[in-house]
Parts: C-alpha cells; sequence; structure tokens
C-alpha cells in the first residue's frame, strides 16, 4: 500500500479543496449573468459552501483525539438503520416536504405515474382540449403530431414503478423505499472493497447518511433516488461474480436506463464493463454488451413505442426510433453550445460539494495513490465520475432546479467509496489524524450542514406549495397563471393527465389569442398573478416586456385593452 507523507496531510488533503472551492467562489462572483443558478446557490447553498472551507482549514490545526469505529457493521446494524432511514425519509416526505412535486420533472413523474397505473402509455387529448396541450403542461410533453398525447417524453421506469407501487401502499413511500435498498447495497459493497478496515466501512456508510442530497431527493418524487439504488444494487451484482448475479446486473441495467433519461446509467458501468475487458473475460463483456446494446435500442424507441399503443400515426421523419431519437434529442444537445456552460458546471459541482458530507472532497483527492496503483474498483468508480461530468458539460450543463447536484447522483455512492479509498491512504500515514479530521467533519455535518441544507429545502418548498393551495381554492372554472410575467411560477401550471382536476390550470405564455377567447367563452376564469405570489410567500419580480392582465382575465375584451395580448406559442 502506498503512502502519503505526515507532513503533508493537513496542508495538501484539507487545503487543497479549500484553495479550490475558494478559486470557483471568485470565479462565480466575477460572472456577469445573474442566472437562475446563481439564485439557487445564493440562497441554498452558500453559507454551507464557505463551512465547507472553514472546516477543512480547522482540520489543519485541530482534530478531536477519538477513533473511528474498528468493529465491521454487521446486518443487525445495518438492516435496522436501513428500515429507520425508509421511514424517516417516509415521514419526511409528508411532513417536511409536504408530499408537494415542486418541479416539472416532479410533476411529471406524478403525471405519468397516474397514466401507467391506469393501465395505459399516454392519455389521449380531449377532442375540445384541441390546441390547448402546451397551455394545459408547459413542458416536457412528448412530441407528437398534434400534441395529441397527454405524457412526458421521459423514460417511463421511474413513474410505472410508482404508479404500480401506490396500488398497494403509499406512492410517497418508493423514493424512501429506495434510499434504503441503496444503503444496504452500498453496505454490501463496502463490505467487500474494504473487507479489511472496519473504518473505512463505516465511514462510506455515514457518506451516505450524512448526504442532504440523498435524504432531501429521497423525499421526493424525482428519478434520481432510482438511479443511485439501481446503480448501487447493480454494482453489488456485478462484484458478486457469479453468473446468476451478471444476469440480474443486466436486468437492473436496463431498468436503470429506463428510469427516465438512459445515458446515467451506461457511463456508471461503462468502466466496470471495461474492466471486465481487460480480465479479458470475453463471455461478461459480450453479454453485457449485447444486452446494454437492446436496452439502449428499446429506450430509444420508447417514443414510438408509445405512439404506436396509443394509435397515433407520427410525422414522417419522426417515427420515433433510434434514428428520431438522435437527432431530434441527441444532436441538438451536442450542436447548441451553450456559453455559459462552464459558469453552470461550477455552480453545479459547488453546489454538489455543499450538498454532501465535508469529508467527501478532501478523502477523494487523498484516494490519488489507489488511482496512481490502478485499483480496479477505485479506477472503475472515477472512471464513472469523470464520463458523466463530461457528458454534462456537452449535452446539460444547465441543470435547473436541484437539490445538490443532480446529474451526479446516481454515483453518490461512487463518492463515498473513494472517499473511503482516500481514508484508507491517510490511515496508513497517520491514522490518529485521519480519525480525528473525518470525526471532526462528520460531526461538522451532522450538525450543520446537513440540517441547514434540509431547512433550505423545506423553507424553498413551502411557498410554492402554499401557491398551489390557493390556485387549488379557487372556485372558477379556469385558472390562469401568468408565468409570462412571472417565470418563477410556470411549474404551478399542473394538471392532471385525465384533466379530471378542478380547476383546470393554464400557463398564460402558451395562450393564443384565439384559444384565449375560447376559454372566457367556455366558463369563468381567475388569475394568479403579483397579490398572489405575494401571499404564498415568494418574491418574483415581473418582468417588464410583458403586460400586467386584469383580474378576472376576460374582463380584458369587455374594456377593449385587448389590442397587445398575443402571447403566442413561440414567443
Amino acid at each position: 500500500m502506498g503512502s502519503i507523507s505526515k507532513s503533508v496531510i493537513p496542508k495538501s488533503v484539507m487545503q487543497k479543496p479549500a484553495i479550490y472551492l475558494m478559486i470557483a467562489l471568485v470565479f462565480l462572483a466575477l460572472q456577469p449573468h445573474a442566472t437562475l443558478s446563481r439564485y439557487y446557490f445564493v440562497t441554498h447553498d452558500a453559507y454551507v459552501v464557505l463551512l465547507c472551507v472553514v472546516a477543512w482549514v480547522a482540520s489543519t490545526r485541530w482534530t478531536p483525539q477519538i477513533a473511528l469505529p474498528e468493529s465491521i457493521p454487521g446486518a443487525k446494524f445495518v438492516v435496522p438503520v436501513a428500515i429507520a432511514l425508509c421511514l424517516a425519509l417516509w415521514a419526511g416526505t409528508h411532513w417536511w416536504m409536504f408530499d408537494y412535486p415542486l418541479t416539472r420533472d416532479e410533476h411529471m413523474a406524478v403525471f405519468d405515474a397516474a397514466i401507467y397505473a391506469d393501465g395505459k402509455v399516454a392519455e389521449r387529448l380531449p377532442e375540445e382540449w384541441t390546441g390547448f396541450a402546451r397551455a394545459l403542461v408547459p413542458a416536457f410533453l412528448q412530441d407528437t403530431p398534434g400534441n395529441v398525447l397527454l405524457v412526458s417524453g421521459y423514460l417511463p421506469v421511474n413513474s410505472a414503478m410508482r404508479g404500480f407501487f401506490g396500488k398497494i401502499a403509499d406512492p410517497a413511500l418508493m423514493n424512501p423505499l429506495l434510499a434504503a435498498i441503496g444503503f444496504v447495497s452500498l453496505w454490501w459493497i463496502a463490505r467487500r472493497v474494504f473487507a479489511d478496515n472496519a473504518s473505512a466501512q463505516w465511514l462510506v456508510l455515514l457518506g451516505y447518511l450524512l448526504s442532504a442530497q440523498i435524504l432531501a431527493n429521497g423525499m421526493t418524487t424525482y428519478a434520481m433516488t432510482g438511479h443511485l439504488a439501481l446503480n448501487l444494487l447493480w454494482l453489488a451484482l456485478f462484484l458478486k461474480d457469479r453468473w446468476w448475479s451478471h444476469a440480474l446486473a443486466m436486468l437492473v441495467g436496463v431498468l436503470a436506463m429506463g428510469l427516465h433519461q438512459f445515458v446515467f446509467h451506461p457511463l456508471f458501468a461503462g468502466p466496470f464493463v471495461l474492466w471486465l475487458l481487460m480480465q479479458k473475460k470475453w463471455l461478461h463483456v459480450g453479454a453485457y454488451g449485447l444486452v446494454y446494446l437492446a436496452g439502449v435500442a428499446l429506450w430509444m424507441s420508447w417514443p414510438g413505442i408509445v405512439m404506436d399503443w396509443a394509435g397515433v400515426v407520427p410525422e414522417p421523419g419522426k417515427e420515433g426510433g433510434i434514428s428520431t431519437f438522435l437527432t431530434e434529442r441527441i444532436l441538438p444537445l451536442i450542436t447548441q453550445f451553450d456559453p455559459l456552460t462552464i459558469q453552470y458546471m461550477t455552480f453545479n459541482l459547488v453546489r454538489g460539494i455543499g450538498w454532501n458530507a465535508l469529508f467527501i472532497l478532501p478523502f477523494v483527492i487523498a484516494a490519488g495513490p489507489a488511482i496512481k496503483r490502478r485499483d480496479p474498483i477505485a479506477l472503475a468508480l472515477l472512471g464513472g465520475i469523470v464520463l458523466t461530468l463530461v457528458a454534462m458539460t456537452i449535452l446539460l450543463p444547465y441543470q435547473g432546479h436541484g437539490w445538490g447536484y443532480r446529474y451526479v447522483h446516481g454515483l453518490l455512492g461512487s463518492f463515498c467509496l473513494l472517499a473511503a479509498f482516500g481514508y484508507r491512504e491517510l490511515v496508513n500515514a497517520d491514522k490518529k489524524w485521519a480519525d480525528g479530521a473525518a470525526v471532526l467533519l462528520i460531526a461538522t455535518t451532522a450538525l450543520i450542514a446537513l440540517p441547514a441544507n434540509l431547512w433550505s429545502a423545506r423553507s424553498f418548498t413551502e411557498p410554492y406549495v402554499k401557491l398551489t393551495q390557493i390556485v387549488e381554492a379557487r372556485d372558477t372554472d379556469y385558472v390562469m397563471i401568468d408565468d409570462l410575467r412571472h417565470s418563477s411560477v410556470v411549474d404551478q401550471v399542473r394538471n392532471h393527465a385525465d384533466l379530471t382536476n378542478q380547476p383546470i390550470v393554464i400557463s398564460r405564455r402558451f395562450l393564443t389569442r384565439e384559444k384565449f377567447m375560447e376559454i372566457c367563452a367556455n366558463g369563468t376564469v381567475s388569475l394568479i398573478d403579483s397579490t398572489e405570489i405575494a401571499l404564498a410567500g415568494l418574491h418574483d419580480v415581473p418582468r417588464e416586456e410583458a403586460d400586467a392582465m386584469p383580474d378576472p382575465p376576460c374582463s380584458i375584451f369587455e374594456t377593449g385593452s385587448d389590442d397587445g395580448l398575443e402571447t403566442s406559442i413561440t414567443q
């Protein structure tokens, strides 16, 4: 085992990430663009990120004389903790996070779940609502001719699991259960990888339990909890290295690709399959290759399958097969470079650091010697992280809303395991300091960072819950959300897939003048604008280029002040 000089442990392992993080913060502070990522960072993450720097520097000056446990964490500990984790997240889903799908991504998971639970692949847009699809569901609808189908463009596994799970239990229990499965799988992996170091096993488990990102997302409907759980279950089966475990791993892999976006799991699993190639396990490599190619083909073809089963004739050249998927979804992401890519990715990484245990980044850096020795598991874990970051930089640098950095959520187990590799290197140099630094950062995370992040998640969500309650309490036939003037409320336009909710909620942004007049002719309409937004506790500055609407909105035709009403779908 390689060694690290005791003299460089406090200065290098802790000061390097502190310096890197401060450079990143200075870079972000100098950026002139007032992006949504900046807003989320300032309102959610800034103080905890600064706490990381303070804690890392402090650990170079003083660490408590407390050692990590040296007894192996057994099933008698792990199973009850997993059950407690599941129950705590389930309770937290309702009590702490209001069982509320905050973002469009989360809402569409619930939207699709209701469709799949009813035994359908999509809902037909009723004829009387022709032309209103985007006003009813402003984002993430599957592209179909005339928008005749109401279903998201996401892959189905996450929502299908939620829909069918909801038939036997509270659907809010699904993600907490997946988080518990991920925890148990990670324990099994840690026991195998760090069989000679019980303290490293404890560190892996604590990294999982102290991750505000894992806990917060586990109390939502995001597919990311499923990505993490299935990746860890896949790795546990892969490392078992039996014919049946590899067969199960392939099945889990295909399901993981179909959760909501297929790209994430192959980036995680690819380096491990490459490890098989380096071992000249040709049969294994061939089996994984064939199954994964079939999985990619299946999920690329899913939009076409949906249209075929729903009886929709696609437009020429948009049949929904592999070629359509590549040209319509992948190619635009590759060819359309965002000039804010570096800023977005820096925000993403900084936010991800702040939402996980404070020891993760410095201990991952300390894993350098294991990487240099080409430890196959450490290399594969790092390879998955690097591939994902490169892919996201090219394909999707902007994550929008998220607790931490969502697009690496499926890799958080990899970070925990790499941190344990780093801990083992530090122990080889100075176990007393390594344990003390770990305990200091664990305590800082548990007592300050974790509660602060979870409180941030709750306090950010609560005003949107109140605004939704205001919308649902309206006794009009339709409620118009003025998302043309108030961009922060676009996700408040939420309806059931079968449009049975009352009132029906409509986006102003995607209403043409003609459709607006049609709504006014068919029922009563009320408006959600600045007054209601302020009443809910949201602070949103109206866009100056969009005119205010009267309340009730249909009175605009009575006063003759509708000359500038055109808010077409192309705007």
